[in-house]
């Protein structure tokens, strides 16, 4: 019987074909086309890449105070690639509750959901920071999540943040585990990521996808930092002005934070110069630190010092009112109009104070004596103002 042989070049062209052969039904995949090796004389070519489909990649980035979250993530469809409706099929079946131990790709160790689909989703923190009030360091991190089938998730933040999904999770890479509710939402088709709840500090970054929704708070020490900040700053005192000790001082006032050096800030402040400004810093800071009578004393001398002027108090007054201290208010727009009764500030601080207290006919004829004395550019704001009152609706 005559044996038959292969070329040893198709041998090896055979060989080299088997990975390109392998079972990628659990991952989507971009392809490129890779140039053959050049010498140095040849001018090196551009990969070319080919759009991601059917789970786009997606970017999200947000500033907190002075810190940032990013989340790289591709997003899956409720819709598969054939256009079969997988509604009601996505949690427990698509995403296995808890930890999968499906033997694929995984050898059959517990491991999370990717919380998105492709490589790793991801998320960096520019700064230190705390995750549902845990603490975790600056850095980037594989984001991963297991989802609990009577409700809520467990969200673990891994050290390790280039791999390929969950396939290759091992616990001993956990930098943090936090666990948190789920909400039920209407439909969400393609999954995405936002950041709401935006304030100084903290926000909540939230995935939505098909009808279930998993939040949680990031918070960054952004008071901290500035203090930081204001303390280096301040540590060399050449040319400093009392402008720059009031900065720092009044930081602490308008966030009720760090009083104590927030009070001899002001009062360095104070010894180089004394104005409205940092007179009412201090008012501000001792007010905060329950010491109102002496604020008071402090508030009013401020308002008699001979540099004040129509805008200090109307600034004032306005403060008064968004601490519902309307009465109060009025006492010193009033004030305002007799030491400057032409002042376009003074019509419409009255109108202000009116409608705070809710006398809109007499608000309503202030600002239109202020519409005609007021700069262009402050034009626009009081006939909004009108229309406000003319509506019945406190403008403040």
């Amino acid at each position: 019987m005559n044996k038959k042989y292969f070329p040893i070049p198709l041998i090896v062209a055979l060989f080299f074909l088997i990975p390109a052969c392998q079972d990628q039904s659990q991952q989507d995949v971009t392809s490129s086309n890779e140039t053959a090796p050049s010498d140095t004389a040849k001018v090196e070519r551009k990969k070319v890449v080919s759009p991601r489909f059917p789970s786009p990649a997606a970017t999200v980035e947000q500033t907190i105070g002075l810190s940032s979250i990013r989340i790289e993530y591709s997003r899956p469809s409720v819709i598969s690639q054939e256009g079969v409706d997988r509604t009601g099929k996505i949690w427990g079946r698509l995403v296995p509750y808890d930890f999968n131990t499906r033997r694929v790709m995984g050898e059959g160790k517990p491991r999370p959901w990717r919380a998105g689909a492709n490589e790793n989703t991801t998320i960096t923190f520019s700064h230190d920071a705390k995750v549902e009030g845990q603490p975790i360091i600056a850095g980037k991190y594989g984001l991963h999540m297991a989802i609990h089938e009577a409700g809520g998730a467990t969200v673990i933040f891994t050290n390790k943040s280039d791999a390929w999904g969950s396939f290759s999770y091992d616990q001993a890479d956990d930098a943090l585990r936090v666990e948190v509710d789920t909400e039920e939402i209407p439909l969400t088709e393609r999954l995405i990521y936002t950041i709401q709840d935006i304030d100084k500090t903290s926000s909540q970054v939230v995935l939505d996808w098909e009808k279930k929704r998993i939040a949680f708070k990031v918070e960054f020490d952004t008071h901290g930092m500035v203090l930081a900040d204001f303390r280096r700053y301040l540590l060399d005192t050449t040319g400093l002005t009392g402008s720059d000790y009031n900065r720092a001082a009044a930081y602490c006032a308008t966030n009720s934070i760090n009083l104590e050096e927030g009070l001899n800030w002001i009062e360095q402040s104070l010894s180089k110069e004394e104005n409205y400004s940092n007179m009412s810093t201090k008012a501000l800071i001792l007010d905060a630190m329950g010491n109102s009578v002496e604020a008071s004393t402090v508030q009013n001398t401020a308002l008699e010092l001979p540099s004040t002027e129509a805008n200090d108090f109307y600034s004032y007054g306005t403060l008064l009112i968004r601490q519902a201290k309307s009465e109060q208010a009025m006492k010193i727009y009033r004030r305002l109009s007799e030491k400057w009764p032409d002042h376009w500030l003074s019509a419409h601080g009255m109108a202000r104070g009116y409608s705070a207290l809710g006398d809109y006919q007499k608000a309503i004829k202030y600002e239109q004596n202020a519409l005609t004395k007021a700069p262009s550019v402050n034009k626009g704001f009081i006939e909004w103002a009108i229309s406000k009152l003319e509506q019945g609706t406190d403008f403040n």
